[in-house]
């Protein structure tokens, strides 16, 4: 959801004129094909037109306060049976938005622990890399008898710091 759109209706409003000249129509799963329909009392009968072919038909985008709404009362369908003009849409449906926002948080710091996930890699690897150096160096060094003990604190706190590092990242 963009922080830009309008929050979402909290009840079934449509207000392009097809919607307002019809009575009172009833938004239900249509009972051949189960897809969202509106139902409207025509005389002694019910007519049922689909929600998608009456969009299409009457030209109503998506992305527009109708489109949004049809949107709203398909899914809504898949909670209650009808929803009528002025009803308040389930509130399975008034937290989808929320839920999206939460999906798309949790896609970010997704990518956020990858990031540091490749940079505690690269620094470990590094880290244990040059204490790795320290070994062989120090036994060529034999003839000078200080080298190898300064070598040998020199790999021991490369050691203890690459245990603390790998430590502070578990």
């Amino acid at each position: 959801m963009n922080p830009a759109d309008p929050p979402a209706p909290s009840s079934c409003t449509l207000d392009h004129r097809l919607f307002t000249q019809l009575g009172d129509p009833v938004f239900r799963p249509a009972e051949l094909d189960g897809a969202s329909a509106m139902v409207v009392r025509l005389g002694d009968r019910d007519a049922v037109i689909w929600l998608k072919a009456l969009q299409n038909e009457c030209g109503i985008e998506n992305d527009s306060p109708n489109g949004r709404m049809i949107g709203l009362i398909a899914e809504s369908l898949g909670y209650v049976a009808g929803l009528r003009m002025g009803e308040t849409l389930p509130a399975e449906v008034l937290s989808l938005s929320s839920a999206s926002e939460v999906v798309a948080c949790v896609g970010d710091l997704a990518c956020e622990l990858a990031c540091l996930e490749a940079l505690r890699d690269r620094l470990l690897r590094r880290v244990g890399a040059m204490s790795a150096k320290f070994s062989p160096a120090g036994s060529g060094l034999r003839s000078d008898p200080t080298r190898p003990e300064s070598l040998s604190r020199v790999r021991g706190l490369l050691d203890k710091a690459l245990e603390q590092l790998t430590a502070s990242f578990n």
